[in-house]
């Protein structure tokens, strides 16, 4: 991946429903406010299976993680 400054993007399958956004379940979002190497989430029950990745940029190119499937209980 080459070296430092890297750059974080966090996204949501479906949307979180911020700013009028709608759950289609098939297009990645971003996540409002998650630009760092860790993702933070206060679940709520309306979040269960909503997914999540991360997308990391630096001057040689990205990568994208593997998706992450949160489970409220």
């Amino acid at each position: 991946m080459g070296l430092s400054p890297f750059l974080f993007r966090w996204l949501t399958l479906p949307a979180l429903p911020e700013g009028g956004d709608i759950f289609d379940g098939t297009t990645w979002k971003n996540k409002t406010g998650a630009a760092s190497a860790s993702c933070a989430v206060t679940a709520k029950a309306s979040y269960n299976g909503i997914r999540y990745r991360c997308v990391v940029t630096n001057s040689y190119g990205s990568v994208t993680s593997s998706p992450a499937k949160l489970t409220v209980s």
